[in-house]
């Protein structure tokens, strides 16, 4: 295996219509996942593939033009080094890390991918153990009326779901109706996570959070603006309800400063702008020393992204908040056979590597679509 080199790299850029919409409160999610796949394919004909949650085309002129030499002619196990070259030329070109994670993490998927098919392991013993088979996961209720949020919150209820991720931040009176109907409605049968996507200032946020925890508030995820990092510690020490940072980190230095400054209890990390499995996992390390939980969402991932996810949270010791991390709203995930998925949790796929099997036709289909 350490003769083992990389002989083609493709980049293929997908647009796959997404069957749902919901609503933030600062618009609605895109109709399409306009998502970007790599291919590595080794002398010997074994392939990885990797997938980028962000449009394609930000991503695949950049992969094309600095990433596709640090792999190419490559030894496929060798994924620190890649890193490390990488991080040498974006340092060069960019003069800081983070700005090119997802097509970082594009690549570092199909390495794993790669790596895991030439040792005959899963992904996640790559990473370490497996804790868990199944992923407990977390659905939307978009910003909408009381009765359409009740109505929603029901149904993923008796679909298995535990948690109901609550968009807010458009309509603070109309937020709290929403959460308290939910909650009369649920009870203690579910938990609701409210999702406000940067919308309040300090004030705002002490003061709905504790309207909100009343009505058995979960967590609060990115309350403030990324850049408030002073404004999350305050919200921090006023109320009750564990913080969640999303929008608010990147690279693992972004994420040592809010754990350095008591900004975040809880770190909703994304394989794509995180850069992969490789940095992610680093992340995690640092959060353990920072007794910082850890949970794992994605832009509505197709299905190489969303098997990559369920590896890593399949790996993590503890994992006391579910996932945002499959939401079926694809019209096709680009696999063979889909992951499987019962009663709110997705299940961790069986075989070496990603253990899955890209459906081709699909991606020339669908890549059809995106260059039309």
């Amino acid at each position: 295996m350490e003769g083992v080199k990389i002989r083609e790299v493709r980049v293929i850029g997908v647009k796959v219509p997404r069957k749902a919409v919901w609503s933030l409160q600062r618009g609605t999610i895109p109709t399409h996942s306009t998502f970007t796949l790599v291919k590595l394919t080794t002398e010997d004909g074994v392939t990885g593939w990797g997938e980028a949650t962000i449009p394609f085309p930000t991503i695949k002129p950049l992969i094309e033009t600095y990433l596709v030499d640090l792999v190419k002619g490559q030894n496929p196990l060798d994924i620190e080094h890649f890193h490390d070259r990488l991080d040498r030329v974006e340092m060069m070109v960019m003069e800081r890390l983070g700005f090119w994670n997802p097509a970082r993490a594009a690549v570092d998927i199909a390495l794993h991918d790669l790596k895991g098919k030439y040792l005959n392991v899963p992904v996640w013993r790559l990473l370490g153990s497996r804790y868990r088979d199944r992923v407990p996961m977390v659905k939307n209720v978009g910003v909408g009326d009381v009765q359409s949020s009740v109505e929603t919150a029901v149904r993923l209820r008796e679909e298995g779901y535990g948690t109901v991720k609550m968009r807010v931040g458009a309509d603070t009176e109309l937020d709290v109706a929403r959460m308290k109907a939910i909650y009369e409605r649920l009870g203690p049968d579910i938990r609701i996570r409210a999702d406000a996507n940067q919308a309040w200032t300090v004030k705002t946020a002490i003061s709905i959070i504790r309207r909100f925890e009343q009505y058995g508030l979960e967590s609060i995820e990115q309350p403030l603006k990324r850049w408030d990092i002073a404004g999350a510690r305050r919200v921090i020490e006023a109320v009750n309800a564990p913080v969640m940072a999303d929008e608010g980190f990147w690279t693992a230095d972004e994420a040592m400063l809010l754990m350095q400054n008591g900004a975040v209890n809880i770190l909703h990390l994304y394989l794509s702008k995180c850069g992969g499995l490789y940095p992610a996992a680093q992340i995690v390390k640092l959060a353990k020393a920072f007794d910082v939980d850890v949970t794992l969402g994605e832009r509505l991932p197709l299905g190489i992204c969303e098997a990559a996810d369920a590896h890593f949270a399949a790996a993590l010791p503890e994992l006391k908040y579910p996932c945002a991390i499959a939401y079926d709203l694809n019209e096709h995930d680009l696999l063979v056979k889909p992951l499987e998925r019962s009663r709110g949790t997705l299940h961790v796929p069986e075989g070496p590597g990603l253990g899955i099997e890209v459906d081709e036709e699909k991606v020339a289909f669908y890549s059809r679509e995106e260059s039309a």
